[in-house]
């Protein structure tokens, strides 16, 4: 079983990650941040590290962090200091980069959802980011971001987000990043599945409708055994199996997530908001 643990750090730079000095600002003092920018590389790490560090393929631009399908970690710009990643951004958010094999509609793998709550639980304690743990869509709301939600301002990147026919995928894994990065604030450490465990689905990630009495149909992938229900903040939820029987209420908070067993021969669900319908609950299906 892999554990991530809360990271140390030793003058800016991360023990245990791989430090490859990149290209950067200036300093980026604490009261200036503003929460952890999530991109997507349309690559893989190795050809990232050489356009993030000086050399031949060197471009100017650079992240704080860089993840790898397996979990490898490249640093390229210490805490406190600012990454060229977003041009109106840089001086506020900190910015970690993620391996996709050139295609933003792959998912995260689970090792790349672990290091970046992480990092993201990393960056907002109160001597590096001290913003709240909590999924932003605005470039004033403090969180875990988007490249996109910046706009020109940040030069007009749809990034995590495919281009062209996005699923959105990697948007909406943030719900789960930030649930990771709570459990690892509040435990010290957050348990990865063991590989031979049922692993989760995660391209079967998505959120649900928001709104008063909001209803989202739920389309389950093949072979799918569970339902995972997961909201950053309290949330009442309806499920309905499409088996016969009664629906199921679920109460949720930040602690821990509710599992719905899928009956056999049933392929959907029905989701019915019991609350406001302010804030993200998360879907997330296992085999």
């Amino acid at each position: 079983m892999k554990i991530y643990k809360k990271l140390t750090v030793k003058n800016g730079w991360v023990d245990g990650f791989t430090h490859h000095p990149g290209f950067h600002g200036g300093s980026m003092p604490t009261s200036a941040v503003r929460g952890l920018i999530s991109h997507t590389m349309e690559g893989n790490l190795p050809h990232t590290d050489d356009l993030f560090t000086p050399g031949p393929q060197g471009n100017g631009n650079s992240a704080h962090f860089g993840t790898a399908q397996d979990g490898t970690v490249i640093q390229w710009v210490p805490l406190g200091v600012v990454a060229e990643h977003a041009i109106a951004a840089n001086p506020h958010w900190y910015a970690v980069e993620n391996a996709d094999d050139g295609n933003p509609n792959n998912p995260y793998t689970d090792a790349q959802l672990s290091r970046i709550a992480q990092i993201l639980e990393l960056t907002s304690r109160p001597e590096y980011g001290r913003f709240t743990l909590q999924v932003t869509d605005s470039p004033d709301k403090e969180g875990l971001g988007l490249h996109n939600m910046g706009g020109a301002a940040w030069g007009g990147h749809s990034c995590p987000d495919a281009t062209k026919n996005p699923n959105h995928t990697r948007s909406r894994a943030r719900a789960e990043i930030v649930r990771r990065a709570k459990i690892i604030r509040q435990r010290g450490q957050y348990a990865a599945l063991p590989t031979l465990a049922p692993a989760t689905i995660l391209e079967g990630s998505m959120l649900l409708n928001k709104g008063q009495d909001a209803i989202t149909p739920i389309a389950l992938p093949d072979g799918i055994k569970t339902v995972r229900f997961f909201a950053d903040q309290p949330a009442q939820l309806a499920v309905d199996t499409r088996d016969g029987h009664p629906v199921t209420k679920l109460d949720l908070n930040n602690a821990s997530a509710h599992v719905v067993t899928v009956p056999p021969a049933i392929h959907a669900f029905v989701a019915h908001r019991l609350d406001g319908g302010s804030n993200d609950i998360s879907v997330a299906f296992s085999a």
